[in-house]
């Protein structure tokens, strides 16, 4: 469980690493950045619903 725990939270971090990146790379965000960070915040969400993460964690 713990182990599941954990990968869980690297793939959340993970996500979260690139949207951070991907918003901070360029002062105006191409139309193809904006799709890419709109999918990146979906699989965010994803997750924390699949796996139910409490999103104030």
């Amino acid at each position: 469980m713990i182990t599941k725990s954990a990968t869980v939270g690297f793939k959340i971090a993970g996500v979260q690493q690139q949207i951070i990146q991907l918003e901070h790379q360029h002062a105006v965000l191409t139309p193809e950045d904006t799709q890419k960070l709109q999918h990146l915040r979906r699989t965010l969400q994803n997750l924390y619903q699949t796996y139910d993460v409490d999103l104030e964690d």
